[in-house]
């Protein structure tokens, strides 16, 4: 079973680099998608996009208004409430590559600073000691890990 999404739609927002750690960064992008339900009416649905590590810099010069088509894979968690103890689970959607569309954006300008699409990520993780930069560790490895607040 495949975890890989391929999303299209409009940007809402792109949020600002955050500085997770000394070796991790994230950012998070909202796409905006026009579903069409049975009935035929228009059903508009705000998609919170994860970036990470060197994924982050490919959002830069993408703004609101820019059509975009996203890889994205999916990705969740298992973790213990604190104030129950039940175990929950949250789910995210991980971009790692994207386009931008030049025929639709809202802003020329915004078009000539966009960058190029993204290289795939690799198949497995690479060891730690021989990992490429702004490549993702794999579940095992990831120190970033934290208890859920909720």
């Amino acid at each position: 079973m495949s975890l890989d999404l391929d999303i299209t739609g409009t940007v809402h927002s792109v949020g600002p680099i955050k500085q997770i750690t000394d070796t991790f960064q994230k950012r998070d992008a909202i796409i905006q998608i026009d579903e069409v339900g049975n009935n035929g009416q228009t059903y508009t649905q705000h998609i919170n996009l994860e970036i990470k590590q060197a994924a982050c810099e490919y959002w830069d010069g993408i703004s609101k208004g820019d059509r975009v088509s996203c890889k994205c894979r999916l990705r969740g968690r298992l973790y213990t409430r604190r104030d129950t103890g039940e175990e929950a689970s949250f789910t995210s959607v991980d971009a790692w590559r994207v386009d931008v569309d030049a025929a639709w954006s809202a802003d020329a300008d915004a078009d000539a600073a966009a960058p190029g699409p993204m290289p795939e990520p690799p198949a497995q993780p690479v060891p730690p000691a021989t990992r490429a930069p702004g490549v993702l560790p794999s579940e095992d490895e990831d120190k970033t890990k934290e208890d859920i607040p909720f």
